[in-house]
Order: structure tokens, then C-alpha cells, then sequence
């Protein structure tokens, strides 16, 4: 018996419903058919239908869609599209079942039948029952093909099977993993995100397309990468951007420009899937120079005016553009009026280059940025949805323009509020003087300023490791026989330990003191938000480059030296510092 009210167990069987692959990492996303009433001359039907859809011709997802938006007579929803159907369902309490036919696609894209489980909703008694239409072998399952119901009744939440005499393959699932998860999700009230993954795409085009880019690019990358930053992460969030922008131009070659594009890999994407677009940034990359010649980088300050108006272009994409994310809206809307935008947030900024600040304290600030963001696209105009990406960031919120509130005979009118907007959120206001949009943009510098602690002053980071060494080997072993291991201190503790004159000095750093302690990762281990010596232990001599290449900082500095004779340490120890 857990604390439970009815709204809670249908805003948890949302979940369940609609993001099924919360549950299940094989599945990649849902669609669904709303039948309304449930009888069982509809579930007999249904059932026929997609069992028809074996002997049938179909080759991928869209033709089963088409056929079982054909025979059916019925529209395929988005899983956004189901969830307000059993939202508006529930509000309204009535007193009759509804079926719905769930789609699963898998995760890898890979086709099969075996996807489609009917799902009847009884408000009345709040009762849910699961079961899968087609049965089959094929591994990893999607679906259970154990029947199973889910009920509530006078604060019990219950999970009923069939009978059986052997346990069937599934009833596992339910009990160690489904069945935990819902009273977890119940009794923490989980709040559900309003904004549905994919929701402005078809997710199976979408598995499926995600995946042959994968195959067709990852490893081309891999050969080419030179950057510094991680690999894994850019190469999946830019196959995963670059699949979505194609499947939102509905695979239709688009003209194009990327502002702040980095590295310059999802230009690289969309124009070798036949798009025509530039990437433009304040500094050129290193892979640059490793794209073919189709791949068309550009290296330019952007400064919002009139010459940074792109008037043939289709799209404006703004990814993580930084400075230039509030200018997105603007910069579209004045280049042309067929012209629309895709644009996903990162860093906060306002117009005139400053960070942004946070006006509601009841939000976090990229929550708050991203109602900002939302009031400066309407102010210029645009009809927005928002959508969430599926990519490996938890910044995932993106904005997409698909047409404009206004005629275009009000350009002057909308431009006008839009000046007023800039003047207002901005330090000093717009100069009809200059060809410049605001006097006070400043835009980023050519040369990045390194700011990851590796270029402070020596004598700053020996003060700052020597003070750290100190604080963990403060109450730790300290018997004569013993290696003084020191104690593990929370990296909050630290910091409230050390000299606010030593930290003062790490402010304009990226990191901070975790990094200068990430820097110095062969005397300190950061784990799980401690921080402790990372003990010497001896290792094989398998890469000669670095064997002894650095001096052994314990040996020099620990009041107990280095554990391990020189021999067995891969780093040098230093006799005649020493001594001295």
C-alpha cells in the first residue's frame, strides 16, 4: 500500500504509456491510434489488421502506417499526441474504456512486426491492461508478450497476470524491474516534462535515418577527428542533430547557414546528405582542414547588421551559438520572410554580449533563458515549437520557426517592436547612426583565451596543491610504519578550507579548484565529489614514452615519501631535489 490519489496513477501510466523506452533501452520511441470506446469488435479488428501485415508487402515503418491508416481509418499520433488524448481523458473522469494500438520502434532502426501491443484504459475503475497483438522470437523484445494489468484501488496499487503453472517469460520483468519503477514514480511524484522528445518528427523516420547516418559517418569522423574535445559526444550529438534537421525539411535539399559551427561536423553531415549550406565561425578548427571540399567553412566575426543577413537562406541553424543566440530570431527574420530558424540554446547570453541574468527565481537559469529566448522569437514574430533532442546533453531544448504571425506587409511594424526589445534588455541602446544593430555588442575574440588552469602562474598552483595536501593529510594515519594515506574530504569542504586568496585567483578559470585538482590527477583522485590522494601503485612498464618522464611529486613532498621504491614507480624520483 503506497500514498496514492487517482491523478497520480494516471500521470504515472502517462509515463508508462507514452515513454516506454524509459523502461526498455532497445526501444527507440512510440507512435499511437487513438479508437476512442473499446469493444471488443474493434480489438478483434485490429488485431486482424496487423496480423494481415505479415503476408502483406510492407518493406518499413511508413507502409505499415500507411496500411494501417488505410484499413483502419485512422490517424497515427505522436506520443505528445496520445498523452494530451489520456490527459484530457482523465480530467474529464468518463466512465467508459478507450483502446489505443501502441507502435514500438526499436532503437536501432532495424525493421520488424512484432511492435504493436493494445492498451485499454478503463477510468472508471483506474485499471490498465497491456497486451501484445503479435508474439515472436525475434530478440532483443520490444514488448512483453505476457498480457499483464495494472490497477488501483483505495490507495493499493495492484499488477495482475494470467494464471500459470510454469512462470512465463516476462513476469521477471514486471516484478524486478516495471513494478518498482511505477511505485518509485508514484510515491516521488515525479514531474513529467511537458515537452515530448521528437515530437515534431516522425520518431520511426527518425531511428531509422539516426541509425544509417551512424554507420555511414562515425567511423569517417573517427579518421579525421584532430580536435581535443570528446569524440564520442560530438560525433552522436551532431548525427543526431543533423538527422533531425533532415527529417524536419522533410528530406528536402535546403539551403542553409550554421552560425557558430565549430567544428564545422554537422555542416560536414547535412551537405554530404545532398544540402547546400555554409558554417561560419569567429575562428577556423583544426578538422577544417580534413573536410572534402563539399564541407564549405567560413571563417568571419559576426557583428548583428545588415551585413549579416543571409537572404537566399532557407534556414538559419544557431547550435550552442552563444553570443550570437539571441540575434537567431532577429538575423532570420530581417534576412527574409520565407526564411525560418532551428535553434538550440546553450550558454545564456543577451544581446549586447553580457551573461544573462535570471528574472525568475523559481526556475533555473536555462529554464529561465529558455522563456527568454521564447519572448524574443514571438516579439520578431515567428510561429515556434519547442522540442526536445535526443542528444548525450542536458541541454537538450531546441526552438523551431515554421512560419510567421504576420503578413509581410508589417515587416516595418514587427521591426520596430523588436528595436525596442534589443534597447530595452541592452546596456546602451541602438545607434541610428551606425550600421550596426547595437553599439555595445561585443563580439567573441578570434583567439580563445585558454582558461582551463593550465596557464596560471606556477607558483599559484604549487600554493594551491601544497594547501589541498595539506588539508588531506590534516587527522589522517600518521604512524611511522604507516603510509599516511591521508583523509578524503568533500570538494564543498575544501573549498570552504581553503585561502580565499588562493580561490579568488581561480575565478575567471573554467573549473575552477576542480580542475586544477583534475590537472594534477597523478597526486589527486576526485570521486564521487571527494577528493584524496591518488595512493602510487606499481605498474608495468607497457609505454616507454612515459615512463619516467615526470617527477614523482610524492617522493619530494609527502611526509612519508613515495611508497613504492624507484624501481616500481613510473615516475622519477628526484634524489637531488631531495636532499636539497
Amino acid at each position: 500500500e503506497i500514498d496514492l490519489n487517482k491523478r497520480n496513477f494516471w500521470k504515472c501510466m502517462n509515463i508508462l504509456i507514452t515513454k516506454s523506452f524509459v523502461l526498455n533501452r532497445n526501444i527507440g520511441g512510440c507512435n499511437f491510434i487513438n479508437f476512442g470506446s473499446c469493444s471488443e469488435e474493434k480489438i478483434s479488428k485490429i488485431k486482424n489488421c496487423v496480423k494481415d501485415l505479415n503476408s502483406t508487402k510492407v518493406k518499413d515503418y511508413s507502409d505499415v502506417k500507411k496500411l494501417l491508416k488505410s484499413v483502419l481509418s485512422s490517424e497515427i499520433l505522436s506520443a505528445s499526441a496520445a498523452y494530451k488524448d489520456l490527459c484530457c481523458y482523465n480530467d474529464v473522469a468518463e466512465e467508459i474504456r478507450h483502446l489505443f494500438l501502441r507502435i514500438t520502434f526499436p532503437k536501432n532502426g532495424i525493421f520488424r512486426l512484432d511492435i504493436f501491443d493494445l492498451i485499454c484504459c478503463d477510468f472508471s475503475i483506474n485499471c490498465i491492461t497491456f497486451s501484445k497483438v503479435v508474439t515472436s522470437a525475434d530478440r532483443p523484445h520490444l514488448l512483453l508478450d505476457l498480457p499483464y494489468i495494472i490497477k488501483y484501488h483505495d490507495g493499493m496499487l495492484s499488477l495482475l497476470v494470467p494464471s500459470f503453472q510454469e512462470e512465463p517469460e516476462g513476469l521477471g520483468f514486471l516484478k524486478t524491474s516495471l513494478f518498482p519503477k511505477l511505485t518509485f514514480w508514484i510515491q516521488a511524484d515525479v514531474k513529467i516534462d511537458q515537452i515530448h522528445s521528437l515530437s515534431l518528427v516522425p520518431v520511426d523516420d527518425y531511428v531509422v535515418l539516426y541509425n544509417e547516418l551512424k554507420k555511414k559517418y562515425v567511423h569517417l569522423i573517427k579518421e579525421i577527428w584532430t580536435e581535443c574535445t570528446n569524440i564520442e559526444k560530438f560525433i552522436h550529438e551532431d548525427i543526431a542533430i543533423a538527422t533531425y534537421l533532415i527529417i524536419l525539411w522533410n528530406k528536402k535539399a535546403q539551403k542553409y547557414v550554421d552560425l557558430g559551427c565549430g567544428n564545422g561536423l554537422l555542416v560536414y553531415i547535412l551537405n554530404s546528405e545532398g544540402h547546400d549550406g555554409i558554417g561560419i565561425d569567429v575562428r577556423s578548427r583544426k578538422i577544417w582542414a580534413n573536410y572534402p571540399c563539399t564541407t564549405v567553412l567560413k571563417v568571419m566575426q559576426i557583428t548583428p547588421s545588415e551585413s549579416s543577413l543571409f537572404r537566399d537562406a532557407d534556414w538559419i541553424i544557431g547550435n550552442h551559438s552563444d553570443e550570437l543566440t539571441p540575434w537567431i530570431p532577429v538575423i532570420t527574420m530581417r534576412s527574409s520572410y520565407k526564411t525560418n530558424f532551428f535553434l538550440l540554446p546553450c550558454c545564456a547570453y543577451e544581446f549586447d554580449g553580457r551573461k544573462y541574468c535570471r528574472n525568475n527565481t523559481g526556475k533555473s537559469l536555462y529554464l529561465d533563458y529558455m522563456d527568454y529566448v521564447e519572448k524574443i522569437c514571438i516579439k520578431c514574430g515567428f510561429i515556434i515549437c519547442k522540442d526536445r533532442l535526443r542528444i548525450p546533453s542536458t541541454k537538450r531544448l531546441c526552438f523551431v520557426s515554421i512560419g510567421r504571425l504576420y503578413s509581410e506587409c508589417e515587416q516595418d511594424k514587427i521591426d520596430e517592436e523588436v528595436v525596442k526589445l534589443i534597447h530595452d534588455q541592452s546596456v546602451t541602446s541602438t545607434d541610428n547612426s551606425t550600421t550596426k544593430w547595437l553599439n555595445s555588442y561585443k563580439p567573441r575574440d578570434a583567439i580563445e583565451k585558454v582558461r582551463n588552469c593550465t596557464q596560471l602562474d606556477k607558483k599559484l598552483i604549487n600554493d594551491i596543491v601544497t594547501s589541498v595536501a595539506n588539508l588531506l593529510l590534516k587527522d589522517g594515519c600518521i604512524a611511522e610504519t604507516i603510509w599516511n594515506e591521508g583523509r578524503p574530504l568533500k570538494l564543498s569542504e575544501l573549498v570552504k578550507s581553503m585561502p580565499a586568496v588562493l580561490l579568488h585567483q581561480l575565478k575567471n578559470e573554467c573549473g575552477g579548484l576542480q580542475t586544477v585538482l583534475r590537472n594534477h590527477h597523478n597526486i589527486f583522485l576526485l570521486e564521487n565529489g571527494f577528493v584524496k590522494f591518488r595512493k602510487p601503485v606499481e605498474k608495468q612498464m607497457a609505454n616507454r614514452d612515459k615512463w619516467k618522464k615526470k617527477t614523482c611529486w610524492f617522493f619530494n613532498n609527502h611526509p612519508n615519501s613515495c611508497p613504492l621504491p624507484d624501481e616500481k614507480c613510473s615516475y622519477k624520483h628526484d634524489y637531488e631535489s631531495n636532499c636539497s
